[in-house]
């Protein structure tokens, strides 16, 4: 089942119902719905430690480094250089959405 939505987040088919952008454009209900969704679907992908690092180094590639940092962070036992850069990452990227909301 991981492998499955972890495939659906890579998928640019669903790109019209999954990007932030294509998100805010949908009505209200119908966007709550797909954000509800795309929370499910994250939290199925993590599911695998394997295939969720393979998801992070898949992120990395493709220089996406907050959905990566957002990854390697679920995985406490993972080793990885990057751990310290991915906390300070995610750490800072909070601080902006929320000082963003402001």
């Amino acid at each position: 089942m991981a492998r499955v939505v972890r495939a659906w987040k890579q998928c640019a088919d669903l790109d019209c119902v999954r990007t932030s952008a294509a998100l805010s454009r949908l009505p209200e209900a119908e966007r709550k719905a797909w954000q509800n969704l795309w929370g499910q679907v994250k939290t199925l992908a993590s599911g695998d430690s394997v295939g969720g690092l393979e998801q992070a180094r898949h992120n990395l590639e493709r220089k996406r480094w907050a959905d990566a940092a957002e990854i390697y962070l679920r995985f406490p036992n993972a080793t990885s250089p990057l751990r310290g850069c991915c906390r300070a990452w995610a750490s800072q990227s909070r601080q902006r959405k929320a000082s963003s909301k402001d």
